[in-house]
Order: structure tokens, then sequence, then C-alpha cells
């Protein structure tokens, strides 16, 4: 035993010798230009060791924000995704899945604060959580960033590709969804308007042949009268709907490509006959046949194929429908004769006869009456027997208060004052809710030798507030009042307005003279005098 110790202990004092001589050998003078060396080595080692400690932390609040979600844990995702966004406050995925929470959460306003900058990037802030990170949740009102939006790009492809160049598809289609489309019933802002459609046209741009976009996308451009651009999307969706068809028609009409409108409401007509074929006793799908027929100036089929679809519907409702839209197409049909510039007996003959038929149908639609009374009027002075016959047969196949409308206007017309005020009157209470028939009473008031000009102003302001646009004659009639009740100032602007309306500009020229007389402006006064005059002299057409 005491040699195994003897050996151990100078197996110990050589070895202790070889370390320090061994240390000794070590060239200390050049060790300061190693240095450099060590410290890099030493800081690299330090960085991957704090990365690899960030990455396992990362995908262990991954791990835990799925089984959060997967619970329906919606606090507690709010939570791990405020501490991934201490961490990255700019990561996009984390801010738009604290979006979604927010929203899931019902705190709507807050996920938009999130969302907005993600859609619309060119309102982000720099770093979009940054003053989070110095803050603890629990202690915080609102987990999201204050953000401020640029003024909406022009509407050009290139415009909107460069402000959309970093946005985040799937924010943006939460915004169309969460955000416009609900507003989309009581109007958008303007600012809300123009942000929509520059969304959409993005959006539009990263996915042509998304059915449902493209329909968000043409009845937006329609909305704001971009029909140019709407016109191609339709024809992109009119395989999946063929009354799309027909809707592309009526925008190339009004465009002026007539014989594309025309192929367009053909072919809507060629698909709605099919679907008919194999269902009809379908209203609707007569209805939409029916349209294309009208469009196409096909009056005498829009007909028969509502007469056929009457028979066969049993649904009142739909019955209904069906009626007053072949009320309108006879309404139509009379118009095309009405229209004709030399209008022959036999073209006011047909006319009249629709507007009996029309009459037969549905005898209170309001467009059938209002051209009802129109054509009687315009045939009042005619002596031809058949048109005389005619007329009366339509007056007494009104309703009591559109015949007396009829009759009371037409006495205006003869300058029966007296006649056409008792008609009128009975006229107004019969269908106290008619503008026009208020607004033609009021102006028989006012004509008549002290007539209650207080009761024609109410009359024509009730007339006139009943309508958001109203008609020139109506605003005319309460100029005119205004002028007699010697309210000069507030006369000018609704005279000035009668002045776009042929056949009220003569009128409306001396009342404004005389307006500009009583206000002391001479000059006016005389130029409005003259032009009534040359209105006056003027040849009438025919």
């Amino acid at each position: 035993m005491n040699q195994i110790a003897q050996n151990s202990r100078q197996y110990n004092r050589f070895l202790s010798r070889f370390v320090w001589s061994w240390i000794l050998s070590f060239p200390l003078k050049r060790l300061a230009f190693g240095l450099p060396f060590l410290v890099t080595l030493g800081f690299f080692a330090v960085v991957f060791a704090r990365g690899d400690g960030e990455i396992r932390r990362q995908q262990f609040l991954q791990g835990q924000l799925r089984n959060a979600l997967a619970k329906d844990d919606l606090e507690s995702a709010r939570l791990i995704l405020f501490r991934r966004l201490q961490a990255n406050p700019t990561n996009i995925d984390s801010r738009y899945q604290m979006g979604q929470v927010l929203d899931e959460l019902g705190r709507r306003d807050e996920a938009m604060r999130w969302m907005r900058p993600l859609a619309f990037p060119e309102a982000a802030v720099s770093a979009v959580a940054a003053d989070d990170a110095d803050t603890d949740p629990e202690t915080k009102e609102s987990d999201s960033p204050e953000t401020t939006t640029a003024a909406p790009s022009v509407d050009q492809l290139a415009s909107i590709r460069r402000r959309f160049r970093t946005a985040d598809a799937r924010a943006a289609r939460w915004m169309v969804v969460k955000h416009y489309l609900p507003q989309l019933p009581d109007g958008l802002s303007d600012r809300d308007n123009a942000d929509y459609t520059d969304l959409l046209d993005w959006l539009y741009l990263t996915a042509p042949r998304d059915t449902e976009l493209a329909k968000l996308y043409a009845e937006q451009l329609l909305r704001v009268r971009r029909f140019a651009d709407a016109l191609p999307i339709l024809v992109q969706l009119m395989p999946e709907s063929p009354g799309i068809g027909l809707k592309a028609a009526v925008i190339s009409r009004g465009l002026g490509y007539e014989t594309r409108a025309v192929g367009y409401a053909r072919q809507s007509l060629d698909e709605f006959t099919r679907l008919r074929e194999k269902e009809p006793s379908r209203a609707d799908l007569a209805v939409a046949l029916a349209e294309c027929h009208l469009f196409l100036n096909q009056y005498s089929e829009a007909a028969s194929v509502l007469r056929h679809a009457l028979e066969l519907n049993q649904d009142e409702k739909q019955s209904e429908q069906l009626r007053n839209l072949l009320a309108h197409s006879f309404v139509i049909w009379a118009n095309s004769f009405a229209r004709k510039p030399q209008k022959t007996v036999t073209d006011r003959l047909q006319s009249l006869k629709l507007l009996q038929n029309a009459l037969t149908v549905a005898p209170n639609h309001p467009l059938v009456l209002q051209m009802v009374a129109d054509q009687v009027l315009e045939v009042i002075d005619e002596t031809d027997s058949e048109i005389v016959a005619l007329r009366q047969s339509l007056v007494l196949g009104t309703s009591p208060g559109v015949s007396h409308f009829i009759q009371g206007t037409a006495a205006v017309l003869k300058g029966d004052i007296q006649a056409a005020e008792m008609h009128l009157e009975i006229a107004s209470k019969t269908l106290p809710l008619s503008d026009v028939i208020l607004n033609n009473l009021a102006c028989v008031i006012y004509q008549k030798e002290g007539g209650d000009l207080e009761r024609a102003l109410a009359l024509s302001e009730t007339a006139i507030k009943r309508n958001p646009n109203p008609a020139p004659h109506y605003l005319e009639t309460r100029g005119q009042i205004l002028r007699k009740l010697g309210r000069w100032i507030d006369a000018i602007p609704d005279l000035e307005v009668a002045l776009t309306v042929p056949s009220l500009a003569a009128e409306a020229h001396r009342g404004l003279a005389e307006c500009f007389e009583k206000l002391g402006d001479k000059e006016l006064s005389e130029q409005h005098r003259q032009a009534a005059e040359r209105i006056a002299r003027a040849p009438k057409s025919s």
C-alpha cells in the first residue's frame, strides 16, 4: 500500500510540473494579437446561444397559441399574441392573428386598428406595436396601435399596385367583409368609398378568377359609376348568372355600344328561355325573360311571356309582381308610339289601346296612371271619333281621383281655372299622397284672382319636400308663388332652375325680370325681359 501511495505522489508531482512547464511555454508577449479573435468568438457564441433560446421561446408560444385557439380560449390567445409581438412587433402573421382574435372577442374597433395598416400599408406606423412592449397587457386599455391613414391614391392600376405592394391580402379581405360590406346599405363615407374601391381594384388584380370577389368589384364599380371598367367584369361573370348579361347589355347601351348590348341581351334571352322551358312555373324566370324582351323592344313577346306566367302562377304576391310588370310593358309599348316625332291617328289609337290594356291589368299602378293622364291630355283637342271614345273610356277606367286629376289638368290647359280648381281639390282629397296633384292645385290657386297664396305655397312645398330631387315644374310653381307674395330673393333660385325647361323658360324669365326690377337691378331685369320676348317671338316647333 505504501508503495502505491508513493507512486501516486510521484505521478502527481510529475503531472503538475508538466502542466506548469506547458503554461510557461505560452508566447505571452504575442497573446495580445489573438485577443480580437477570442472576443469575436465569444460574441458569436453568446448570440447563437440567445438566438437558439429565442427560437425555442417562439416555438413554445406558437404551441401555446394553437392550444388556446383549439380550446376557443380567446383571451389567452390574445395574451400569447401580445407576448409574441413584444419580441417581434412587425410580424405580419401575429398582427393579423391579433386582429382576428380581437374581432372574435367583440372588440371590432381595436381589430380594425390592427387590420387596416396591414391592408393599407402606407398608413402603418413603422413599429406598429412598439408602445405595447413597455406596457403590461393587464393594465393597458387597448392592445391596438394608433395609426393614421393616408389619402386615397388615384384610381389607376400603377398607383394601385404601388399603394398595395406590401399589403396583406388576408387583412384586405377581412376589411371588405367586416368593415365595408356591413356599411353599404347605409352608404359609405367619401373616404371609405374611395378606399373600398381601391382595395377591390387591388384584390381583383391579385385574384381575377375569384367569382365572389369579381361580383363585389363589379357592384362597386357600378356604384361609383365606373361603367366602362365594370363592363368586362360583368361579361366575365355572365356564365355564372344569365341575369348579369342583361345588366351588361344595359351598361353597353349606356356607353354607346349598341351592337354589344343587343348581343349580351340575346345571350341572356337564350339562357333564360332554356331555363324557363325546364321550369315554366317559376315567376322569377318569366320576369327575367320578359325584361330581356323589353330591352330588345320585343313588346309583344314580353306581354305573352307574362300572361302565360300569370296563368300558371298560384302565389298572390308573385302574381301582383307579374301584373305590375305586364302593365309596365304595356306602358313602354304605348310610349314607343307616343315618342314618334310625327304621330298619326293610328299611332295615337294604338297607344291609347295599349294603355287601356295596362289599366285593365293594374288599375292603380302609378306609372300607368301618369301615362294615361299624359296621353289623355295630349289628345284633348283631337276630334277623331275613335280617339274621343278611347279617351273617354280611359278617363272612366281610372280611379275617381285620377279621373278628377285628368279633368282638372285639362281644364288648366283650356284656361278654365274655376273647373280646374274644383277637380284638383277633389283629386287632392282622394289621392293626398300624389305630389303632381298637389303641385297642379297650387298652380291653379296662385293663378286664380284673389287666390289663397299661403295655401298654394304650403301645397307646393309639400310636393317638393316629398321628393328628394323635385322636378323643375314643382320649383317653378313655388317660385311664381313666392314672386306673387313679394318674396323676391326667395323666388329667384326656383325660377332660375325653371329656365332649364323650354316649356317653362318664358314665364320664368318674366318672373325673374320682375324680381330683379323690385330688387333694383335694372340691367338683369332687362336681360330677362328680352329673353322672354325672344322666346315668345321664336317659331313654335310642330
